[in-house]
């Protein structure tokens, strides 16, 4: 999960593992951070629309961990608080190369 700037709020071990970190090393740190320049730029296509008012977006994005290519599918939902503020946005990254490259 992340914030509207794209602060890692929360991680989970398998998404820590992926990026060769641990969820506390990860958790602070902006997308850049974590995935380098060009990666957070295109993320940031997707996270900007969830906080322009879509509840919810699924984008296929290749992203290079720990020197090698990975095919993600992520999505993404509104996080919002009880009056329907945003608050954050859940991303859901399934790694999908082992089935791509199976065809």
């Amino acid at each position: 999960m992340t914030d509207e700037a794209g602060v890692y709020r929360y991680v989970n071990k398998a998404f820590a593992d992926a990026v060769g970190r641990s969820p506390e090393e990860v958790e602070g740190l902006d997308t850049t951070a974590v995935f380098g320049f060009d990666t957070a730029k295109r993320l940031r296509v997707s996270d900007q629309k969830i906080i322009d008012g879509s509840d919810g977006i699924t984008v296929d994005e290749t992203i290079w961990l720990q020197s090698k290519r990975h095919f993600f599918q992520i999505s993404k939902a509104a996080l919002k608080d009880e009056t329907g503020n945003l608050t954050g946005i859940v991303s859901v990254f399934r790694d999908i190369t082992a089935q791509l490259e199976a065809k």
